[in-house]
């Protein structure tokens, strides 16, 4: 039986979200838009993601906030 390797994936995403809105969430009133801190995280490299990923991401925890 081959081990089924997408848990293991998504363990990894899921800690990158974490990282990056444990993240947001100590330096936000230093960023002047959801975009500027998306930049901002994909330049300190504290995940291996890109741009796109790290802004839905943000995008999806500042909406959720809102609600």
């Amino acid at each position: 039986m081959t081990p089924n390797r997408r848990p293991h994936s998504q363990e990894r995403q899921q800690n990158g979200r974490t990282t990056v809105i444990e993240y947001y969430e100590r330096h936000k009133t230093e960023f002047g838009s959801k975009v500027d801190a998306a930049y901002r995280i994909v330049e300190q490299k504290l995940v291996p993601y890109k741009y796109s990923t790290i802004y839905t991401w943000l995008d999806r925890h500042i909406r959720k906030i809102k609600d």
